[in-house]
């Protein structure tokens, strides 16, 4: 769009589309993007811009290369084709990880099982400018950690671990925020300061990209959806539509029905 207004963008037939955000103002941007495993084709020339501000939801069934594309973006996977810019810079070919101002949640926490929540994030927070003590205690305060901050990760549930993680993920602040199923082991509580926490991200004018099979929680955070199906974008939805809808429109997709249990 001219005026960088979202619109409802609807792909068939693996036809590629925009996000409707302007090309310039994109933290993310994929050009025929694939991916293959052996002789395993699961990504087959994605492109997407994820705009300022966005929090953008990619749902597919399972095996669809949703979890790849995520790996991919936050640079700790090569692409096996295509062009890819993240906050302005090029990641490939280039250094591995997750670029500067990029934070990302896996399916693995990515902390030290030995250490505390508290000497966790300390770690982390040391490559990071500013107060070290206060970004911790803050992240800790943010994550609802306080209760379980002294004690050693590996005694934690899978429901504060998860927590952690999060709170790792988002210690810098990103510009961009890279969520491979976020609301995995979280109760209704926790679910729902996530999604908080999302909003409060897009409030700062945060971008968020997230792997989500949770179509209840997907409408109310996303602004956009994008549907992939056989590694291809078969629809980019903006606004978000509600549940119902959503579920009709995998199945429109895809031809399946989704299953909540769906992995990337």
């Amino acid at each position: 769009m001219q005026d960088g207004t979202p619109s409802l963008a609807v792909a068939r037939d693996g036809a590629s589309v925009g996000s409707g955000a302007p090309h310039g103002a994109a933290l993310v941007s994929a050009r025929g993007l694939s991916k293959s495993f052996g002789l395993l084709p699961v990504l087959r020339g994605i492109d997407l811009d994820v705009g300022r501000g966005e929090v953008v939801a990619v749902l597919g069934p399972n095996g669809t290369g949703k979890s790849t594309l995520l790996r991919i973006l936050a640079g700790v996977m090569r692409p096996g084709g295509g062009a890819l810019r993240v906050l302005g810079s090029e990641l490939f070919p280039g250094r591995p990880g997750p670029p500067s101002g990029v934070g990302y949640l896996g399916h693995e926490p990515l902390v030290y099982r030995d250490l505390t929540p508290r000497e966790n994030l300390d770690f982390f927070a040391s490559f990071l400018p500013g107060d070290r003590t206060a970004r911790v205690e803050r992240a800790l305060s943010r994550a609802r950690l306080e209760h379980a901050a002294n004690r050693k990760t590996h005694l934690l549930s899978r429901g504060t671990l998860q927590r952690l993680a999060i709170a790792r993920a988002t210690l810098g602040d990103p510009e961009l925020l890279l969520l491979d199923e976020p609301f995995t082991g979280l109760d209704p509580s926790a679910s729902a300061h996530l999604e908080e926490l999302v909003a409060e991200a897009r409030r700062a004018g945060r971008s968020v990209l997230l792997v989500s099979h949770d179509l209840e929680s997907v409408p109310r955070i996303a602004t956009r959806v994008v549907l992939l199906h056989r590694g291809r974008v078969a629809r980019d939805v903006c606004p978000a539509p509600d549940p119902q809808a959503l579920a009709a429109a995998w199945c429109e997709a895809t031809g399946e029905t989704p299953d909540v249990g769906d992995r990337a």
